[in-house]
């Protein structure tokens, strides 16, 4: 039963990013979080840092209530590991399904 009701809840919310809450950003060396620039292509690289003061505000920000958090996970629109940034706007609650 607990699973049923959780698949349902997975069927109400978004399965992809909004584009316009979640356009997505770059990291670059003005940001708090770069370390390095990586690969012969020089792309810059920001460490992993979403606290969870933020992640609350991404799942409100896509109407995801508390109860239903649990089965989700913030993922970065642009990964990280080509050059995303942990900003709000590169940001969106990914089920994991």
């Amino acid at each position: 039963m607990l699973k049923t009701l959780a698949l349902l809840s997975l069927l109400i919310y978004p399965h992809t990013p909004n584009a316009t809450v979640t356009p997505g950003s770059l990291c670059d060396t003005q940001n708090a979080d770069f370390i390095e620039f990586r690969y012969q292509e020089h792309i810059p690289y920001c460490a992993r840092n979403v606290s969870s003061v933020l992640k609350a505000k991404i799942y409100e920000q896509y109407g995801i209530p508390e109860a239903d958090r649990d089965q989700f996970t913030i993922d970065h629109l642009i990964p990280l590991s080509i050059g995303g940034s942990n900003d709000r706007s590169n940001l969106w609650p990914e089920a994991k399904v």
